[in-house]
């Protein structure tokens, strides 16, 4: 006879990877296989999200699909436990409230764990704890976090029943449940620091390669470097607390100037066919920068970046060039929304 295993236990482990919750629950086959699919969603969601060329729309079919696993993973680990467990076993715990129903009930929502024991002034004050980490910003995912943590521990710490598992064993499997989610999220805080940002566009200014609205990514390897062509996210030098983006058309050592509209760079005109001129008339150099520039020189390590709306951009040409540790990464691709998702225009 197969030991007995506990189906909520089973179930919330299933949801930390599709399969996972198979290998507890006796069903190693089944697991290994969809942990197998499992892990193509997530190696195939992560490419086509991050990489240059992959597709936007596969992105997120892949996502929902790993989404689907993981719950449906989790609800049949739940039915194997069940369909395996003795009769005696299962009689004992829907008699009882079941400890590990309540811990994942607090899982899903901090304090309904506690109200499905019958604690509701215990399950008042985690849902109270949620509510107060939703007014603090980012710091409330911290909070949010901290306060489930806890209350799957309460939870586990009530009167239910735990069969088949010590009390202090039960702790530590709660608690590895429980910070799992800080585990996730430090991932795509690694990224963000390290490889790959998401930024929207805040303004009209490098229009029609980025418009009002997009969402792209950044590549964060690029960090303090940039080539001619290249759209950079960078510190705005004048207050950097503001985030701009606009695309490098020199760089330190070069020489660039601006004629009647027309960019040259160590004296040859510069071909860009992603520039848009909306005003057809041309400011004299007297009157403003905007049009005729005289030739400057870059200093090393500094960067002379346009907006690609050439005549409603506010860029090197009046705030002077860009230093190099201003440059936090370059703009790669747009994810959202779809009809513009693709590779960005660097020509």
């Amino acid at each position: 006879m197969k030991p007995n295993r506990e189906p909520w236990l089973a179930a919330m482990i299933g949801l930390a990877f599709p399969g996972a919750g198979h290998f507890y629950a006796g069903a190693p086959r089944m697991g290994f296989l969809l942990m197998a699919v499992g892990a193509v969603t997530v190696v195939v969601a992560c490419w086509s999200f991050l990489a240059p060329v992959g597709s936007i729309p596969l992105a997120f079919a892949a996502t929902i699909l790993n989404l689907a696993l993981v719950a449906g993973s989790s609800f049949d680990a739940h039915r194997v436990v069940c369909q395996n467990a003795s009769a005696e076993f299962e009689a004992t715990r829907r008699a009882q409230k079941d400890a590990w129903k309540a811990v994942a009930f607090s899982m899903i929502l901090p304090g309904t764990g506690q109200f499905y024991a019958g604690r509701i002034w215990s399950g008042i004050a985690f849902l109270a704890g949620i509510l107060v980490g939703g007014w603090l910003g980012a710091w409330g995912v911290l909070v949010h976090i901290g306060v489930s943590a806890a209350a799957m521990l309460d939870a586990w710490r009530g009167d239910g029943q735990r069969h088949d598992i010590p009390i202090e064993r039960g702790r530590k499997i709660v608690l590895a449940i429980a910070l799992f989610p800080m585990l996730v999220l430090l991932i795509p805080v690694a990224i963000r620091a390290r490889l790959v940002k998401p930024y929207r566009t805040p303004s009209s200014s490098m229009s029609p390669t980025l418009v009002v609205g997009d969402y792209f990514f950044v590549d964060r390897t690029r960090y303090g470097r940039a080539d001619a062509g290249d759209v950079v996210v960078f510190r705005n030098p004048q207050n950097p607390r503001q985030e701009w983006v606009k695309r490098v058309v020199a760089a330190g050592g070069q020489k660039v100037g601006v004629r009647n509209k027309q960019v040259f760079v160590d004296g040859v005109p510069v071909e860009e066919p992603y520039v848009r001129h909306r005003d057809s008339k041309v400011l004299p150099g007297e009157e403003s920068p905007r049009d005729n520039m005289p030739e400057i020189q870059v200093p090393l390590g500094h960067y002379f970046v346009l907006g690609d709306d050439r005549d409603d951009s506010n860029d090197s040409r009046f705030l002077g060039p860009v230093a190099g540790e201003a440059v936090l990464g370059r703009v790669y691709k747009i994810y959202w929304p779809l009809d513009r998702a693709g590779p960005l225009r660097t020509e």
